[in-house]
């Protein structure tokens, strides 16, 4: 009953009012979260809002949230520690990038990480994130593509790919981040690394050097540039 008064004043009240201010609707279908009834309500509302679907699914168990990829077709599905292949098949029908966060994993899945590369083999784009959830709270990317070539059977290159063009793509703005190319956002980090081979293995050491924002240099050894 609560779910169902959380999602009625949820469609009826906040998109309305939001549809003009935010791009996304993300519903977290999972257990002790909203069920696939309530998604799909949601999904059909935002929709009707011109929003774009993102889920959260199968972070704890596999209630059968993923059936609504192929309807919907959501942007994302993020977390997905216990998808089995059925799951990833219905992933890769729809399109939907996978998004993962192996932090959650180390922090709340009792070590229980997800096969990124078979992901990856059915040919679903897949991107990364830190999560900085309150039980999950970290936001160190480098410490999640560490942890995502250790355990979640990532090379270096497809984690780096994860966190930055395709992680671009899972937000919707590709066309002016996440790679280095003419006519993009000059958005740059450079890192005190000889090669992108290590990025993975020296998340403990301020690995920064500098900061660039659109063309401008706003971050240095340390300090912000006012």
């Amino acid at each position: 009953q609560r779910e169902y008064e959380y999602s009625n004043y949820v469609i009826s009240s906040m998109f309305p009012r939001m549809k003009d201010r935010v791009k996304f609707v993300d519903v977290f279908c999972d257990r002790g979260a909203f069920s696939v009834t309530s998604t799909m309500e949601m999904a059909e509302a935002a929709k009707a809002n011109g929003l774009r679907l993102k889920l959260h699914s199968d972070e704890f168990a596999d209630i059968g949230c993923l059936d609504l990829c192929e309807k919907y077709h959501p942007l994302t599905v993020d977390h997905l520690l216990v998808t089995d292949h059925k799951g990833m098949d219905k992933i890769a029908r729809s399109g939907t990038i996978a998004t993962f966060l192996p932090m959650t994993a180390f922090n709340v899945a009792d070590g229980r990480y997800p096969d990124i590369g078979a992901f990856i083999r059915r040919g679903i784009p897949v991107a990364m994130a830190s999560d900085a959830s309150p039980v999950s709270y970290n936001s160190n990317l480098f410490f999640a593509m560490h942890l995502a070539v250790k355990y979640c059977r990532m090379s270096i290159e497809e984690a780096l790919n994860a966190a930055t063009i395709n992680g671009a793509f899972a937000c919707g703005i590709e066309d002016r981040c996440g790679s280095i190319e003419p006519g993009k956002n000059a958005d740059i980090i450079i890192l005190n690394v000889d090669s992108y081979r290590k990025i993975p293995y020296e998340y403990g050491i301020r690995m920064v050097n500098s900061v660039m924002r659109n063309g401008e240099l706003i971050y240095q050894d340390g300090s912000l540039i006012s």
